[in-house]
């Protein structure tokens, strides 16, 4: 699939209703770009964003504009808000179709900024 624009993953995310997961992707090492969508309290919530990967896994929250490129690893990440400002990441990575993982469930945590 080519996931080109913002508005694209957008449109996708809606389409399929993935719920609390997230669709991003690497742009280089150390950092992650994506679409964020969740529901809390009733309510729905979605945003781009960039997620910065320091050494103790604890992961910055930033606002983006930019163009997806098709060549990107893509990711699947189930997302569970805890409270206001840290949600806890459940990461698979997606490359060639298949599904790889390092043989852990690899929890991450962000902070929202």
């Amino acid at each position: 699939m080519n996931y080109e624009t913002n508005d694209y993953l957008t449109k996708s995310y809606l389409e399929e209703d993935f719920s609390n997961e997230i669709v991003t992707s690497f742009t280089r090492a150390g950092s992650l770009l994506g679409l964020c969508s969740f529901q809390t309290n009733g309510k729905y919530f979605e945003s781009a964003y960039t997620l910065e990967i320091t050494q103790l896994m604890r992961i910055s929250y930033k606002r983006f504009n930019q163009t997806l490129s098709e060549n990107h690893i893509l990711l699947r990440v189930i997302a569970q808000l805890l409270f206001n400002k840290v949600v806890v990441l459940k990461i698979s990575i997606i490359k060639n179709g298949l599904r790889w993982c390092n043989g852990k469930n690899d929890i991450y945590f962000i902070t929202v900024c």
